[in-house]
């Protein structure tokens, strides 16, 4: 039976003194196919990749600390516990949902069979904010659902406990970058949540850094990479990949001495913000890959083991089990855990990698949400029109343009019209070529995608003129006469809109469905909130580490009950 003070916790945060921080209108999932927002990213993309290439900020961090300053110890403890949770700041609400979990004291997760105490440590394993790292954004985004969930856990506490100045205990929290926090440079990052040198400062490690804040939570990193030294011979490399998936030559010099210190005896965990195996396909040629066997080379090197690599990037909970051996020649099982579920748009978990003879499928061991949950939500892919409806004003915006003049072809023959409207022609073979590299590989796909626009905007334009026609009458009945062409391009617009949109969404839809393709531009459109997981771990005292996927069924606005309801999607030991 739950404690009296888990049973108030669960009750919505009241209080006539509760402070509101954050911005006034909360942020909404992103909108990714809001045309001005693919913009945005894709600008921001392209020049944080060339800039990127150029100028590499881990290098400037890592001349601001020394390696010292990005080893943690734990390891004078007889058991620890942390947090993984990763891909956060996208929804204000569902973030918001996830950081009120990680800050109360207790957890009461269906199916675990006790309360989950507070863990000590939470790590942020990557991509902390969408769309694009600014100021604002992980403002608005990041650390004003913390701060929001701090506040409430607190009231919640002493309401529970009847003591007006009970307060909570603070934690560290580390966080990885992934692609979204280097879009712009991982500046706002850094100079928001990395510590900063002060001659003063006593922190918990002993160094001369003082912590940045989020929430209940303290940030005592000083690079954008770190490793933390748990009890009983365990411990977390996390690393940073950077834009271009690579290490960096400080960050291979940091790793490569770290490992002096292992024995036969470490286990280590590899987090890192991008998974070596998703959809049940292993990127072993990948380049991110060779980047982390450099990593995981230097712990096989001193005859430790590798014991699980963790990372997010992919916003569901998948986990894989590969045979591996030590150096000497001993077999383990190394998991691959995917996690990204804490707080962004869903990822589906149900199409996946067919598998070649040269690149064969691997099966997951367990995936939260499950295949058929996963499969259930791809059918509202199919509702893009009704969702995205700037996307579908720029569809139809298109399909008008391509037959602004005199519409469509006519008697005078396809060629005939091609020489004396080249606007037109242009516009369609972009559209065209433009889905086709959208397919990537499968440019027949991409192509049959793009013809099939042409077609619905002539379509578009065929059923308007008609209807535009038979409406001239009443038109002209009512003064409007001469408005005609206006309203045969308006309902051009309209309707190319709404049929526009529904193609697009049906390719989305027949892509994963059919030829398992575009997981993430068919999700995304989804904007889904739900479905989301972290792991609550635990170094044991006889030396294994003990993992809780805490599995949410549903994220809720922060009037509603929190925390929210959790359930226990597995949990294994490594050892």
């Amino acid at each position: 039976m739950a404690s009296e003070e888990a049973r108030m916790v669960n009750s919505a945060p009241s209080s006539t003194n509760r402070k509101v921080v954050g911005p006034a209108k909360r942020p909404k999932m992103v909108d990714w196919y809001a045309p001005l927002e693919l913009i945005q990213t894709g600008v921001r993309t392209l020049v944080s990749t060339t800039l990127g290439a150029m100028i590499d900020t881990r290098t400037i961090l890592a001349g601001n600390a020394e390696m010292e300053d990005c080893v943690f110890d734990y390891s004078d403890r007889e058991s620890f516990s942390f947090d993984y949770i990763a891909d956060t700041g996208d929804g204000w609400n569902s973030t918001y949902s996830m950081a009120y979990l990680l800050t109360s004291e207790e957890l009461e997760v269906e199916g675990a069979g006790s309360h989950l105490p507070r863990s000590e440590v939470v790590i942020l394993g990557g991509d902390e904010v969408y769309p694009v790292a600014n100021k604002g954004a992980y403002y608005s985004r990041l650390t004003s659902p913390w701060e929001q969930a701090a506040i409430d856990v607190r009231i919640a506490k002493r309401a529970a406990t009847g003591n007006s100045q009970a307060s909570l205990k603070r934690k560290e929290l580390f966080m990885i970058p992934g692609n979204h926090d280097w879009y712009d440079g991982l500046g706002s990052m850094s100079r928001r949540y990395f510590s900063y040198f002060s001659p003063e400062a006593k922190n918990p490690f002993g160094r001369q850094r003082k912590p940045r804040k989020l929430g209940q939570f303290d940030t005592y990193q000083a690079r954008s990479y770190f490793v933390l030294v748990l009890p009983h011979d365990w411990e977390i490399w996390a690393v940073d990949v950077q834009l271009g998936e690579d290490i960096d030559p400080d960050q291979y010099a940091f790793f490569s001495w770290r490992s002096q210190a292992l024995t036969d005896r470490s286990k280590v965990l590899l987090c890192s913000a991008v998974p070596t195996i998703v959809f049940g396909e292993q990127r072993d040629k990948d380049s991110l890959t060779f980047g982390l066997d450099r990593v995981s080379g230097l712990v096989k090197g001193k005859g430790a083991r590798t014991c699980a690599q963790l990372a997010g990037d992919v916003h569901n909970y998948q986990r894989y089990e590969i045979a591996k051996q030590t150096k000497t020649g001993i077999g383990y099982t190394r998991q691959h855990i995917v996690c990204g579920g804490g707080g962004a748009f869903l990822h589906p978990n149900h199409s996946f990698h067919k598998g070649t003879e040269a690149s064969p499928r691997v099966e997951p061991v367990t995936r939260y949400p499950s295949r058929e949950r996963s499969k259930a939500l791809s059918w509202r892919i199919l509702l893009f029109p009704f969702e995205h409806v700037g996307m579908c004003a720029f569809i139809g915006l298109l399909y008008l343009l391509m037959f602004w003049q005199e519409g469509p072809p006519g008697g005078s023959g396809l060629a005939t019209y091609l020489v004396n409207h080249p606007i037109s022609s242009l516009i369609a073979a972009a559209a065209v070529f433009g889905c086709m590299a959208f397919a990537a590989k499968k440019r027949l796909w991409g192509f049959l995608h793009g013809a099939a626009h042409v077609v619905v905007a002539v379509l578009s334009w065929k059923v308007a003129e008609s209807a535009t026609q038979w409406l001239s009458e009443p038109l002209s009945g009512l003064g409007f006469a001469g408005l005609e062409p206006l309203v045969h391009r308006v309902s051009t617009f309209a309707l190319g809109g709404f049929l526009g949109g529904a193609l697009f969404g049906f390719y989305l839809w027949a892509s994963l469905e059919w030829l398992r393709l575009h997981h993430n531009e068919a999700f995304s459109s989804l904007s889904w909130p739900h479905q989301k997981a972290f792991l609550r771990c635990k170094v044991e005292g006889d030396g294994s580490l003990t993992v809780h996927v805490i599995g949410v069924d549903r994220t809720a606005a922060e009037t509603d009950s929190h925390p929210v309801k959790t359930h226990l999607v597995e949990r294994f030991t490594i050892s």
